[in-house]
């Protein structure tokens, strides 16, 4: 079991933000940035407490819209849509005509599968 001090011993002294050339330092811009829309779907909108489906699909629409104005690359993702949670959002899709969603398979929670 690694302790406290065998850990430390191998972390660098500075956090890869403050490193000069870093990444991290870089602006965001679509050379280094994508959004990925998941599960934008009716049956999974009821597990979403905080806000009710129509600001759900409205956040998402706006985050489309800025995406596309920036030149942002975008990947839609959905599960189960055949069989259970149905399909993407139309009025989120309908911001990118012309993009799929890509369906993964049934997972198992805790697990992906990288093909």
């Amino acid at each position: 079991m690694a302790t406290i001090a065998t850990i430390a011993a191998i972390l660098p002294t500075t956090a890869p933000a403050q490193q000069p050339g870093s990444r991290y330092l870089e602006p965001l811009s679509p050379d280094n940035s994508l959004l990925l829309l998941v599960d934008l779907q009716p049956q999974y909108a009821f597990t979403v407490a905080s806000i009710d489906t129509q600001t759900l699909i409205n956040n998402a629409i706006g985050i489309t819209k800025a995406a596309k104005v920036f030149a942002v690359p975008t990947v839609l993702a959905t599960i189960s849509a055949q069989s259970f949670a149905g399909p993407f959002f139309p009025q989120v899709q309908a911001v990118l005509p012309g993009v799929t969603p890509v369906t993964g398979p049934q997972s198992t929670p805790g697990r992906i599968r990288a093909s």
